[in-house]
């Protein structure tokens, strides 16, 4: 119980300050030169990583140095095997291919809705730009946001069962607080919740949201490198030709496939390795504070929701 409460209040502070920041930003600092970088960072590292693993080291150990390997255990920063890395390694460009189409119709779906997105900011294309936009795009989300979010999420509500996959998902999309990316970035959540829970370790989610973020990356540099236009071409193709759809409706299928039959191996071994129980769900522990009765899970729950929809009303 002292758990759940040390991570939900850490974690809805967390997301409340990032709420600040953008709120404040979208006011009175837009139009700064470096604002969005300088958001990213305090974002990143001071919200979701620093206040998330200090924050629950107060509140929830108490500042005893003597929990700091328990505490490291909770955000699940244990090794990974290298039968289950091999695995992540395995449905890496799957779950890359599924989320990109995802995104897609997603974006579809919010067009209907009246969403409407805004044109893309023109920006140098360069060596020393690529490597910022992958700095704050793809290591830093790929570290924190998985700190946040299958780290201290984690330790809060491992007691709900299977549950913490959905809540860990949920509260990552509702995070980003911006309806444009709602739909995909809950489809990646569950599979990064997923592969901790299976895995017992957060590194093949870190490693997951990393690389899904760095391909993002590479398809706006498509000038700077030939093998990175090609990959833009590819994309071009797929969505604009009839050939591409066949291609990619097969490629979906496949995707599909090696993902479960992948996360499946990882749940088999975790089932041997008496992690989880056999089954499909595990219950919650015996006197587990129920989902449906936990106050605060609910207010940053309707908050993330409350800053979606604003986001939705924004640009409609």
């Amino acid at each position: 119980m002292k758990s759940r409460y040390a991570a939900g209040l850490v974690y809805f502070l967390s997301v409340a300050f990032t709420l600040l920041l953008r709120i404040s930003g979208s006011l009175w600092f837009y139009d700064l030169p470096g604002y969005e970088n300088f958001f990213t960072l305090v974002g990143q590292i001071l919200c979701f990583g620093v206040l998330s693993v200090a924050g629950y080291f107060i509140v929830g150990k108490q500042c005893r140095f003597d929990q700091i390997k328990s505490l490291c255990d909770e955000f699940n920063f244990k090794k990974c095997s290298l039968r289950n890395f091999g695995l992540t390694l395995a449905i890496a460009v799957p779950v890359v291919f599924l989320n990109f189409l995802v995104a897609s119709v997603w974006a579809n779906l919010v067009v209907l809705i009246g969403y409407v997105y805004p044109s893309p900011e023109a920006h140098d294309v360069t060596v020393a730009t690529f490597f910022a936009d992958v700095a704050l795009t793809a290591v830093l989300p790929g570290i924190f946001e998985e700190i946040s979010h299958r780290g201290l999420l984690f330790a809060g509500y491992r007691d709900s069962g299977s549950k913490v996959v959905v809540v860990s998902a949920l509260l990552f999309a509702l995070m980003h607080q911006n309806i444009a990316q709602t739909g995909y970035t809950f489809f990646l959540g569950l599979i990064l919740a997923a592969t901790v829970y299976y895995t017992g370790s957060i590194l093949p989610a870190i490693f997951l949201h990393f690389f899904n973020n760095f391909v993002s990356v590479v398809m706006d540099y498509k000038t700077l490198n030939p093998l990175f236009g090609a990959f833009a071409a590819a994309d071009n193709w797929l969505y604009s030709t009839t050939g591409g759809t066949v291609v990619l409706i097969l490629g979906a299928l496949a995707s599909a496939g090696i993902l479960a039959v992948c996360l499946d191996a990882m749940r088999k071994r975790a089932v041997h390795d008496g992690m989880i129980p056999q089954g499909a769900r595990e219950r919650a522990a015996v006197g587990a504070l129920p989902l449906r009765k936990d106050v605060l899970l609910w207010i940053t729950v309707a908050m993330g929701v409350a800053a979606t929809v604003f986001s939705w009303v924004w640009r409609s």
